[in-house]
C-alpha cells in the first residue's frame, strides 16, 4: 500500500482528555478516531491491526474445537420479558422499540439468548459439550469513559460458552480456556496474571480474570495556565448565611481543584508553625518536606491553634496569617490566575486570588507528591511468597486483632471537640492508630435502600463485597448528602448503630474486623461527645457480617499466612466465567442423560476485549517516539521510505515494493514527496511498524537498503536483492 494512496492522518496533537499512552499514541498514529463519549472509529490501520487481533482469536478458539457462530444484537422479546428482564436477559438489557411498533430487547450480556438457542436444540448426552464462540459489539454504561479503548461504552468482545455434562467434563474445557488465553494473550505481545475475580451481575461465584500489570510513570506538572486570561479584581464572597452558594462554591472546589489554594498549618518539633500552600489537585509529599525542612516531627495544627493564629479550621489563607507562621508556597500555584481561596472566617472565601500580586512570595519550593499515572483502571494483589493473585474486589486478606486480650471495659459516651469529625481528626485528637476506631461509609442501592458499611478505621469498605451479600443487589453507589440528611445526619457524623429517623430504610453490614477487636472509639458520635470502649456483640450488632473490606498493600496473605500482599495496577483483558447451574436452570436448559432423565447442562463463558487487549499492547509496547507494535500484530510488516525525488530512486522504491509485495509482505510504501525525510521517519517510529527501509541517494550509490529495526538502535546495509531482503525478514 503507498501512503499517498492510504487513508492515513498522523497528528501532533491529542485530545485534551486523553492520559493513557495507548490513548494518545492510537489518536496520534491515526488508528482510531472519537465519533462521540466513549466510542471510536478504527481507521484503516487501526482495523488492520484489530483484524489480527481477531484472526489469533480465532485460530486458538478453533485449536480448542470452539465453533464459530453469531447472535444477534437485537432480540424480539414478549412483553412478561420486560418486567422480567433479571430472569430472562439479566440486568443489562436496553429495551427499545422499531417503527412498527415491536419492542425488542438489546443486551449487554448473551449469556441468556446463548442458553435459550443451545436449549431449542434439545440436546442429549451424546451433543455434548457443546462449545461456541462469536464476536459481538457491547454496549456499556460507563460514567467515565476516559483512556481511550481501554475504558468505552461501545466495544467488541469475543464471547465463548461450553455447555457440559458434569462439573468434572466442565473444568477440563475451563483449564482449555485458560491455557488458549494464555496463549493469545502471549501471541499479541501481552504478559498476563490470571487472578481470582468476581463474577459481578453475571452470577455465578467462581471466575479468573486476564490482567496486564500497567508501568507507572509520573506525570509532569499540569499546566492549565492560560496567558491571555487577565487578572481580575479580588473579592471576598461571604456566603456564610447563603447556604446554596455556599454547596455552589464547594462545588467548584471539587470540580475545578486546579483553580483553587490548598492551605494547610502545621507544627514542626513541637514549636514551630508552617502553612503549606498548593494548588488543590495536588498532595504534600511529607518526605520532600521533611528533607526541606529537617524536621523531626510534624502534626496538623489544632483548631484552637488555628484560631489563635487568626484563622478558621478549614477557611485557612496565607493572606493575612499570622507573621509567625513561615509559609511554604508550592510552585504548582504559579500556573494559573483568578485562584479561589479561603478568608480566616467559616464560609468566607476569597476569590480571583493572583499569586505575586496578591500574595507575595519570595522563593517558590517543591513539596508536592507526584502524580502517578497508570492505565491500569483495576487493582489486584500478589502474594510475595505462595502466588496468590486475586482482584482486590475479590481478595482475602488477614486482619490483625486490636486489644484482643484486654477485658471488655465498660461502655462511655466522653466529650470530643466538634471539630474531630475525620479519621486523621480522630488520630490526632486521641493519639492511637486508625485500627482503634470505627469508621462508617454509607452506600446507595438502585431501590434507594441504604445501606450503613461498619469497618475499622484501617480498613476500606468495598462496595462489590457488600453488594455480593445480597441477592438483588448488583451495583453500589455511594450516598450523598441528600441521602444522609434523610436518616438525619451528614459526613462526619454517621453512627454505626441508632439512626432512629429512616430506620427502615436502613441496612447495616459489618466487616468480619470487629470481632477481632475490643474497646474501640467512635460509632456515636454527636456534636461535643462519641462512644468509648465500644464492643460488637455487646454494644451494638448489624444485619449481615462478612469480608467486606479491600485487601490492601502489605496485608498478609490469606492463603501461606507467612506472605505480603502487593497492590499493583492492571488492566483486565480477558475473563473467563464457570456459571454452573446459575443460567440453565432459570432457563430450563436441560439434556437428557444416559438414564433418559433431564439435567441441567453445566455452562461456562470467556470473554475477550479486542479493542482493550489492542490498547493494552500500545501500553506494554511504546516507546518516546512511538508505538513499537510486536510483528504478529504490526499494520504492516515493513515500511519503506524513499528518501530524495530523483527518477532512480523511485524506479527502485517501485520495484522494491512490487517484488515485496508480490512475495506476500504486508508492506507499506511512504511515497510522499511533499515532506521531508525526518517527518517521514518520525510518522514511521510513531505508527510503530516492525521494520524499516530506507532507499536514497546514498544507499543506492552502494547498491543497498537501510534496514532498521523498530525496537533497535543500530542500523544495517543490505544488498538491494529480494532474496537478501526477504532473508532478513
Amino acid at each position: 500500500m503507498k501512503f499517498t494512496e492510504y487513508f492515513l492522518k498522523t497528528s501532533k496533537t491529542v485530545p485534551s482528555d486523553a492520559q493513557a499512552e495507548s490513548h494518545r499514541l492510537l489518536y496520534r498514529g491515526g488508528f482510531i478516531r472519537q465519533v462521540a463519549t466513549g466510542r471510536y472509529a478504527f481507521m484503516p490501520l487501526g482495523y488492520r491491526v484489530k483484524d489480527k487481533i481477531i484472526k489469533i482469536i480465532v485460530e486458538e478458539m478453533e485449536a480448542i474445537g470452539s465453533q464459530r457462530m453469531e447472535l444477534p444484537i437485537m432480540q424480539p422479546i414478549e412483553p412478561w420479558r420486560i418486567t422480567n428482564r433479571d430472569e430472562a436477559f439479566g440486568e443489562q438489557m436496553i429495551v427499545a422499540k422499531d417503527h412498527f411498533g415491536r419492542t425488542f430487547a438489546m443486551s449487554a450480556t448473551a449469556e441468556a439468548l446463548m442458553t435459550e438457542v443451545i436449549k431449542s436444540e434439545k440436546p442429549s448426552y451424546k451433543d455434548l459439550p457443546i462449545n461456541v464462540y462469536q464476536f459481538l459489539p457491547k454496549f456499556r454504561d460507563e460514567l467515565r469513559p476516559r483512556g481511550g479503548l481501554i475504558r468505552v461504552r461501545e466495544f467488541l468482545m469475543k464471547d465463548a460458552y461450553n455447555y457440559e455434562r458434569d462439573e468434572k467434563s466442565f473444568m477440563k474445557t475451563y483449564d482449555a480456556y485458560w491455557k488458549a488465553y494464555e496463549k493469545i494473550f502471549n501471541r499479541v505481545g501481552l504478559k498476563t496474571e490470571a487472578v481470582i475475580a468476581d463474577n459481578g451481575a453475571l452470577g455465578g461465584d467462581y471466575s479468573h480474570e486476564f490482567m496486564v500489570i500497567t508501568p507507572e510513570r509520573v506525570q509532569e506538572l499540569d499546566l492549565y495556565f492560560d496567558e491571555d486570561e487577565k487578572e481580575l479584581r479580588m473579592e471576598v464572597e461571604d456566603v456564610s448565611k447563603n447556604q446554596k452558594e455556599y454547596k455552589k462554591i464547594l462545588k467548584f472546589y471539587a470540580q475545578h481543584p486546579e483553580k483553587t489554594l490548598k492551605n494547610m498549618v502545621y507544627v514542626v518539633d513541637g514549636k514551630k508553625y508552617i502553612c503549606i500552600t498548593i494548588r488543590g489537585d495536588y498532595r504534600i509529599d511529607f518526605i520532600k518536606l521533611r528533607r526541606l525542612l529537617k524536621y523531626k516531627t510534624i502534626r496538623p495544627a489544632t483548631k484552637s491553634e488555628i484560631d489563635e493564629l487568626g484563622s478558621f479550621i478549614g477557611y485557612v489563607s496565607p493572606i493575612g496569617l499570622d507573621s509567625k507562621v513561615e509559609l511554604i508556597i508550592d510552585e504548582s500555584v504559579k500556573y494559573n490566575k483568578n485562584y479561589y481561596d479561603g478568608a480566616h472566617k467559616e464560609r468566607v472565601f476569597r476569590k480571583n486570588v493572583n499569586i505575586g500580586r496578591d500574595l507575595k512570595v519570595k522563593d517558590f519550593v517543591d513539596v508536592r507528591e507526584d502524580k502517578v499515572f497508570s492505565a491500569g483502571g483495576d487493582k489486584i494483589v500478589m502474594c510475595d511468597r505462595c502466588g496468590y493473585k486475586a482482584n482486590v474486589e475479590k481478595a482475602e486478606f488477614v486482619r490483625d486483632s486490636v486489644n484482643i486480650d484486654e477485658e471488655e471495659k465498660p461502655f462511655e459516651i466522653i466529650e470530643q471537640p466538634e471539630w474531630v469529625c475525620t479519621m486523621d481528626e480522630n488520630v490526632e485528637h486521641y493519639k492511637k492508630p486508625k485500627s482503634h476506631f470505627l469508621k462508617n461509609v454509607v452506600f446507595k442501592d438502585k431501590k434507594g435502600r441504604l445501606i450503613i458499611a461498619v469497618v475499622r478505621g484501617d480498613l476500606e469498605a468495598n462496595a462489590t463485597k457488600i453488594a455480593n451479600l445480597f441477592d438483588d443487589i448488583d451495583v453500589l453507589d455511594y450516598a450523598d448528602e441528600e441521602d444522609l440528611t434523610s436518616i438525619g445526619t451528614k459526613s462526619g457524623w454517621v453512627h454505626s448503630w441508632g439512626h432512629d429517623e429512616g430506620r427502615d430504610n436502613v441496612i447495616y453490614v459489618g466487616d468480619i474486623a470487629l470481632k477481632m477487636s475490643k474497646n474501640l472509639i467512635g460509632g456515636l458520635k454527636e456534636k461535643t461527645t462519641d462512644s468509648f470502649n465500644v464492643n460488637y456483640g455487646r454494644d451494638f450488632k448489624v444485619s449481615k457480617i462478612d469480608d467486606i473490606a479491600s485487601a490492601y498493600d502489605g496485608a498478609k496473605c490469606p492463603k501461606c499466612k507467612d506472605g505480603y500482599l502487593k497492590e499493583k495496577k492492571s488492566i483486565e483483558v480477558g475473563h473467563i466465567f464457570k456459571y454452573d447451574h446459575y443460567y440453565t436452570n432459570p432457563h430450563k436448559a436441560y439434556f437428557v442423560d444416559k438414564d433418559g432423565k433431564e439435567k441441567p447442562m453445566w455452562m461456562g463463558a470467556y470473554g475477550i476485549g479486542v479493542g482493550r487487549a489492542m490498547a493494552s499492547v500500545v501500553e506494554m509496547h511504546h516507546d518516546e517516539n512511538g508505538i513499537v507494535w510486536p510483528r504478529s500484530i504490526a499494520p504492516f510488516s515493513v515500511i519503506l521510505v524513499s528518501i530524495g525525488d530523483g527518477k532512480k530512486i523511485t524506479k527502485e522504491s517501485e520495484k522494491l515494493y512490487n517484488d515485496l509485495s508480490e512475495s506476500g509482505v504486508e508492506i507499506l510504501w511512504d511515497d510522499r514527496s511533499d515532506v521531508s525525510p525526518g517527518v517521514k521517519f518520525a510518522d514511521a517510529d510513531l505508527i510503530g511498524i516492525p521494520l524499516r527501509i530506507v532507499i536514497s541517494e546514498k544507499t543506492l550509490k552502494e547498491d543497498k537498503v537501510e534496514m532498521k529495526k523498530r525496537d533497535k538502535d543500530n542500523v544495517e546495509f543490505v544488498d538491494m536483492d529480494k532474496a537478501k531482503i526477504l532473508k532478513y525478514l
